[in-house]
C-alpha cells in the first residue's frame, strides 16, 4: 500500500506533541551553533519541530498559536543546519529520528552531487539502516544519484520490508517486486511473512492506493497465499485468507 509521501513523513517524525518554550527553542539552536553540541541541539530541534519539520503541501497547526509559531522555528532552525559536515555526521547518529533528517536533507541537486559525492558511501550504508522508513528514504535518495542504482540492486534480496521494495520496483506491476513478494512469503520468518500478507491485502484492499502502485495479479504470489491459507498457524491463516479474498477478486477480473 503506497501512501501520500506527506502521510509516509508525518507518521515517521516525532509527534511534537510536547510543549515547548522560548527559552527551550533558544537552548536548543544555541547548541547547534557549537561543534560538540551541533547533534544534540539539532535532535532537540527535530523533536520541537514535529511534523512541521516536513511539511509541504499540508501545514500542521497546533491550537495555540504560539506553539505553531515555535514549531516553525524548531523547522526552520533544524534546516539552517543541513550543511554537508553536519549531515555526514547525522548519518552515523543512534537517533533514528536524525538519522531520517539526514537522509531526507541529503542534496540531491544535480549542480551539487559533485560536492556531496564523498557522503555517497553513508548515504548508501543507509540501505541497511534498521528502520524501514530510513531505508525507503534513502532508496528514493539513492535512485538517480551516481553508484546509487547499483546499490539499490544489491541491497534488494536482502530486504525483508514489502514498502520498501515496493520503492525499489518503483510501480506495483513490476515483475521483480512479485519475485520479492514470493520471497518474503517463502521466508522462515513468521513476522516477515506476516507483514508481506498484510502488504498484499492492504494494499489491494485501500480505495486510495494509487493505480501505479497497484498490484495486479501474479500466479506464483497467488499460489504462494493461497499455500500460506493453509498454515497450522491460526494467525497466519487468517492474514493468508484475507489476501487471498482480494487476490480471488483481482484474479475474477483477470479472467474476464
Amino acid at each position: 500500500m503506497k501512501l501520500p509521501l506527506s502521510f509516509l513523513l508525518l507518521c515517521a517524525v516525532a509527534p511534537g506533541s510536547e510543549p515547548i518554550t522560548r527559552p527551550q527553542l533558544d537552548a536548543a539552536i544555541e547548541k547547534t551553533r557549537h561543534e560538540s553540541t551541533r547533534l544534540e541541539g539539532l535532535a532537540q530541534l527535530i523533536r520541537m519541530a514535529g511534523p512541521r519539520l516536513y511539511e509541504g503541501s499540508l501545514i500542521f497547526g497546533d491550537a495555540d498559536p504560539e506553539l505553531f509559531r515555535l514549531r516553525g522555528e524548531a523547522a526552520k532552525a533544524a534546516g539552517a543546519c543541513a550543511d554537508m559536515a553536519t549531515v555526514g555526521k547525522a548519518l552515523d547518529s543512534p537517533d533514528r529520528e536524525v538519522r531520517l533528517w539526514a537522509v531526507l536533507s541529503f542534496d540531491t541537486r544535480h549542480e551539487y552531487t559533485e560536492a556531496w559525492r564523498p557522503l555517497l558511501p553513508k548515504l548508501a550504508k543507509m540501505l541497511s539502516d534498521p528502520d524501514s522508513g530510513v531505508r525507503r528514504h534513502a532508496v528514493e535518495r539513492l535512485r538517480d544519484l551516481p553508484g546509487g542504482a547499483a546499490a539499490i540492486a544489491a541491497h534488494a534480496p536482502a530486504e525483508t520490508d514489502p514498502e520498501v521494495l515496493m520503492t525499489i520496483a518503483g510501480s506495483g506491476t513490476s515483475p521483480d517486486l512479485y519475485r520479492w513478494l514470493v520471497r518474503l512469503l517463502s521466508s522462515q520468518d513468521a513476522k516477515v511473512r506476516e507483514a508481506a500478507l498484510t502488504f498484499v491485502y492492504g494494499n489491494l484492499w485501500n480505495p486510495s492506493t494509487a493505480a501505479m502502485w497497484k498490484l495486479g495479479f501474479n500466479q506464483e504470489l497467488y499460489e504462494r497465499v493461497q499455500a500460506l491459507a493453509r498454515s497450522p498457524s491460526p494467525g497466519e491463516k487468517e492474514n493468508a485468507r484475507r489476501a487471498l479474498e482480494q487476490l480471488d477478486r483481482l484474479k475474477q477480473g483477470a479472467d474476464r
